[in-house]
């Protein structure tokens, strides 16, 4: 029965179009194939250690990297961010550590730095949740915070860029490392990192 209604159907087809009309499509068809597979196999335009694909990861980078940066003053703070910054002012402001010692200090302090050097110190609140939402504070002065606390986690997302590329060339090719950063670089949960 469906061969029938396709049979039909193509009949109906050639009957509205004509036989020219029928050859452009397929033509047409063939070429949008055609521009496909020359998408997916880049390796016929490039070669597989053409220095062309070293441009396209930093291409790739430079984008991802804008993308991140975009949203730092559109989405609100995540639960965390806050305490994060608490411990690491903390570190920096008074050379302790007592917040929370279960984490690293390390992306907490790279989080406090840039607003302390923009001037923030801690209160001393015993809460490191609370502590983070007083340095955070509201307003114009939220936004630019927040801002500055997410720029300290960006150099943690070059150096896995750069670190998954450096990985992928040296064991295959530059070409494999172009799409190893591609794919580091679209994955959401890497991309949201060092954006909130």
């Amino acid at each position: 029965m469906l061969g029938a209604v396709a049979a039909s159907s193509a009949a109906d087809v050639v009957d509205a179009v004509g036989e020219a009309g029928v050859a452009g499509l397929v033509g047409w068809a063939t070429g949008i194939t055609e521009v496909i597979v020359l998408a997916v196999n880049l390796t016929t335009v490039w070669r597989a250690d053409s220095r062309s694909w070293r441009m396209v990861a930093l291409l790739v980078t430079v984008i991802a990297v804008a993308a991140i940066v975009s949203t730092y003053h559109v989405f609100n703070n995540m639960y965390d961010e806050p305490a994060h910054l608490a411990a690491g002012m903390e570190w920096l402001a008074r050379g302790t550590y007592t917040y929370e010692p279960q984490h690293p200090p390390l992306d907490r302090i790279a989080a406090a730095v840039g607003p302390w050097l923009a001037g923030e110190r801690g209160t001393h609140y015993p809460h490191m949740y609370t502590e983070g939402r007083l340095i955070l504070g509201v307003g114009d002065h939220y936004a630019r915070v927040l801002t500055l606390s997410r720029a300290g986690m960006l150099p943690f997302f070059l150096v896995l860029v750069l670190t998954t590329w450096y990985w992928a060339r040296r064991l295959a090719s530059e070409r494999t490392a172009a799409l190893a950063v591609i794919c580091v670089t679209a994955n959401p949960n890497v991309f949201v990192g060092p954006g909130a």
